[in-house]
């Protein structure tokens, strides 16, 4: 999809500035999907759904830690009933004695989270094609 764009502007004006910034981001996203592929075969589709939902509440909490973003009470009210929402549909995996794939699998939803705050810092001196065509 990108080659014709590539091909316009050339490959030079693709080139990252800070390559470590995108190999970190690749690392980072790399192994959240680790995670979510150990986790994947042993685990309900629900309980998946549930806890990839938790993403975007660490993605809300990593930008109010990490980028200083301005939070108001009712995000994070919200974001607290979208948390219990996981935790009913979890919950009763763990009292059964099973639940470590879950727990990997509720690894997996920070590790996403910074993967996508990194490539939030990356907009600071990369545009937007370059972060997408290094996309890992």
């Amino acid at each position: 999809m990108l080659l014709p764009l590539v091909w316009h502007q050339g490959l030079a004006a693709y080139r990252p500035r800070r390559i470590g910034g995108q190999f970190t981001r690749g690392a980072v996203h790399t192994l959240g999907l680790c995670l979510w592929f150990v986790a994947l075969p042993k685990i309900s589709l629900a309980e998946m759904t549930a806890i990839g939902f938790t993403t975007p509440i660490f993605i809300m909490v990593g930008a109010y830690l990490f980028f200083r973003e301005p939070m108001h009470w009712d995000r994070w009210f919200a974001a607290l009933i979208g948390f219990a929402g996981v935790v009913i549909v979890v919950a009763p995996k763990f009292s059964g004695g099973g639940g470590f794939y879950s727990l990997v699998m509720l690894a997996s939803a920070p590790v996403f989270a910074a993967s996508f705050l990194i490539t939030k810092a990356l907009t600071r001196y990369e545009n937007t094609g370059v972060i997408l065509l290094c996309r890992p």
